[in-house]
């Protein structure tokens, strides 16, 4: 079974038992990997930091494969959330527009 791997784990796994994703076969396996993430984010009943930042580490690895950075996502995050707000208030829109 293939599935991506932090780097760091380059260090302890036999080297041929590894292989480098090229950036078109590595966004699938991001995909691949954020579904598990949010699994097992789920699994854990939204309680685990550990699953929330594994999650958004994914999301930051598939930003960079589009030249979308950490800082110019938590930027834009941030603007989004002072001009519009965040989802903290469980607010529904029932009635499409």
């Amino acid at each position: 079974m293939k599935k991506l791997i932090r780097d760091n784990y380059e260090t302890i796994i036999n080297p041929k038992d590894l292989s480098i994703a090229s950036n078109p076969e590595r966004r699938g396996y991001l995909l691949a990997k954020l579904k598990e993430e949010l699994s097992e984010l789920e699994k854990s009943n939204y309680s685990d930091p550990n699953e929330f930042g594994d999650v958004i580490e994914v999301l930051y690895a598939l930003g960079g494969l589009s030249g979308v950075t950490m800082d110019t996502i938590s930027v834009k995050r941030l603007k989004k959330k002072n001009t519009l707000g965040a989802f903290n208030k469980g607010l529904i829109l029932t009635k499409a527009e």
